[in-house]
């Protein structure tokens, strides 16, 4: 029987929840709430009623984000200054954006001919002296963070975890999940951003 995405959504096998369960979970023990950040955004951390994101000074944090899940993929540096300039003017304090993005992100090249994987292998972010994917990925948070703006980082979409995009299977296996979280982990941990599951 042909299961459709909502299908999968809903009811996802054991497989599926360990391949997101290696990648999440690499991810949040990777990435941390900034305990000192540079740059016009406040630290940020858990309430103690564990209910509410805050400031130092324990004032809350209003998170008012936009969805830009392509920004990283789709954007070139001029147009993704352009775009936080005009977000960070209009009051947002958050950007949700995701590395590996929705639109064949896995596969296709951002503005400036860069793939984030070394043949479509999550445990090979394709990492250049000369300038990679990921540096653009960098250039982008270390904008937002100018103008006062979390990324709300995302790792990848969801549908690599279980649509055969990759040689007729998914992209994820539990392996190569927990390689990438733990390599995006160690690259962001000093960072002003955070998966979107931990708040």
């Amino acid at each position: 029987m042909k299961r459709n995405a909502i299908d999968l959504v809903k009811t996802p096998s054991s497989a599926h929840i360990r391949v997101m369960h290696g990648l999440l979970t690499s991810l949040f023990f990777g990435f941390g709430f900034p305990s000192a950040c540079s740059g016009a955004v406040p630290s940020l951390r858990v309430s103690d009623n564990h209910r509410f994101l805050v400031k130092e000074d324990d004032t809350p944090f209003f998170y008012l984000g936009d969805t830009a899940w392509e920004l990283f993929q789709r954007l070139n540096r001029e147009e993704a200054d352009r775009y936080l300039e005009n977000r960070a003017q209009k009051g947002f304090t958050v950007i949700q954006a995701v590395a590996l993005a929705e639109l064949d992100g896995h596969a296709v090249s951002n503005a400036y001919g860069h793939q984030p994987l070394v043949n479509l292998d999550p445990a090979r972010p394709a990492v250049r002296d000369d300038g990679d994917y990921w540096t653009h990925v960098d250039y982008i948070v270390n904008k937002a963070e100018s103008v006062g703006l979390f990324i709300g980082f995302l790792p990848t979409w969801g549908r690599y975890w279980h649509d055969n995009v990759n040689g007729g299977k998914p992209l994820f296996t539990e392996e190569n999940a927990a390689t990438l979280g733990e390599w995006l982990g160690r690259r962001y941990k000093d960072r002003p951003e955070w998966p979107l599951d931990k708040a």
